[in-house]
Parts: structure tokens; sequence; C-alpha cells
């Protein structure tokens, strides 16, 4: 990779973490993204298990971390608790997100930092931390840009378009094709973005047979929603946890016929920003 910003995949596991051998090549940590800037600012997408690759210790200076979650589901926070930044006391953490119903931002963050599941709380944590509740805002975190949409998910999620100086990365990881309002805003959301993440989590036949109103697309799904927004790459994430590496070689083959330069996320996977 050539010098400048980087997109990085931490996770793109969904549902939950696995430790197959026949899945490593996508690898077995659910959702996160980061990109760390210059003056020891990162900014992270999800909090899933990747997180916990990000290790500050050997850092003499503090650092500065923006934590934006699409949603609150377990596969997308779990890897906060033993995310080591938070246990530092000159770091500072902002979480970004767009809260549940009825509920900020810091409760429902704080929510996996409870007994009995957790033994202490994030308050307990020493890092400092703020809590800043979104409303489909616009951002700017030194030279990235950043703004939100909707996406179709139990208890709703939050897709996010980061421009960067040499290219723009659309993440829309948990979405579930289907309701057209929704999906024309996605595609004009992503329009004419360098790189698409999309949901491919199910076939369609996974989907039509089983798997109706969980929260997933399929790879036809997200062949579509490239098309019509006409992206340079879809870039294939949130793999189902019971899904092999040939499988998804071969789901990411099916959707090339569709949308010719798709691939499939995987860890460590960088992309110039």
């Amino acid at each position: 990779m050539d010098d400048g910003l980087v997109f990085t995949v931490l996770g793109a596991r969904g549902s939950w973490p696995i430790s197959e051998r026949e899945m490593m090549v996508h690898g077995g940590r659910t959702t996160s993204f980061m990109i760390a800037l210059e003056n020891d600012v990162t900014v992270i997408v999800d909090a899933g298990t990747g997180i916990s690759a990000i290790d500050d210790s050997d850092r003499a200076a503090p650092q500065a971390y923006h934590v934006f979650l699409t949603h609150y589901h377990l596969d997308h926070v779990q890897g906060l608790q033993f995310f080591k930044p938070l246990y530092r006391a000159d770091n500072s953490v902002t979480f970004y997100g767009v809260p549940p119903e009825n509920m900020k931002l810091e409760e429902a963050v704080g929510g996996i930092f409870r007994a009995p599941w957790f033994p202490i709380s994030l308050a307990a944590t020493p890092s400092q931390k703020r809590f800043v509740d979104l409303d489909f805002e616009d951002l700017e975190i030194g030279p990235l840009r950043i703004t939100t949409g909707e996406l179709t998910h139990p208890q709703g999620a939050t897709s996010y378009r980061i421009e960067g100086p040499r290219a723009t990365v659309v993440i829309a990881t948990d979405h579930e094709a289907g309701d057209s309002t929704i999906d024309a805003s996605l595609v004009e959301f992503a329009r004419g973005a360098d790189y698409l993440f999309h949901d491919a989590q199910y076939t369609p036949e996974e989907h039509d047979q089983f798997y109706e109103g969980w929260g997933h697309s399929t790879w036809e799904d997200a062949s579509d929603i490239a098309t019509r927004a006409e992206v340079g790459q879809l870039v294939l994430t949130s793999h189902d946890p019971s899904r092999t590496d040939a499988a998804v070689a071969h789901l990411t083959e099916q959707a090339a016929h569709l949308f010719p330069t798709t691939v499939a996320a995987y860890e460590g996977m960088q992309l110039p920003i």
C-alpha cells in the first residue's frame, strides 16, 4: 500500500466469531473497520471482536479514538470489553451512533459492561469517554467527511459514507434489502463511491427459506445496490458464521457475474482512502 490514509478491515464475520480452520482466509472476527489518522487519532466503525486487534500499549503518546457504531447488536459491540485503549487513563474514546429508541447512546454502549455478564462497568474503565448521539447528521474528523444514512435492520442500523483524500468508502452492514424506499435511499447514499461494503450474509435460497426478516441481504441484493449506485468496487461483508472460505469464494464468483468488480472482505484487507 502506498503512502496515505488506509482503510483496514479488522473483522468481517457476521453474527458471532468463529475459529474453524476452513474459515481463516476471511477471518473469524466480527465486524470492525479502522482508519489511522495523523496526530495519534484513529477512526473506527463498529466494535465487533475485530476491534480487539488494536493495541496501543507500546505508544508513548495518548491516543484519541472515534468509534462510530452502526447499531448495538452484540456482534457489533462485543469487542469493546477487551478493547485495550479503554483501559489506558490518558486515552480519549468518543462514541458516535444513532441511539436505540428510548435509550441514550451511553446506556446502549454500557449495556455490555454490566453484571452478571461482565465484572466492571464502562464508567470504571480508566479512559476519558464521550458519547455523541447522532441524528443522521454529517461530521468531519481530520481529513475525513463522514455522513450517515438509514438501513433496514431489526431495531435499526446506520450506514456510513466516509470520504477521504483519495477515495470514498460506504459501509452498509447490516442491511436487509427489500424496502424500496430505504433501498433507493441507500443507492443514492452510495452513489459513485469507490468502495461499497455491503451485507451479503445469505444466499437467495437461504434468505427466502429461513431468514426473511432477520436483517441481512444476499449477494444478489448487494450486486443490485452496487449496480444501481454505480460504485467502483463491491466488497461483500458480514459473512455468515457457517460460511467456509470456499463457500465465500463461490458466493463472490456468483456476485461477480452481476457486478464484475466484486470481492469479499477479509481480516487485514486494506484500501486507500
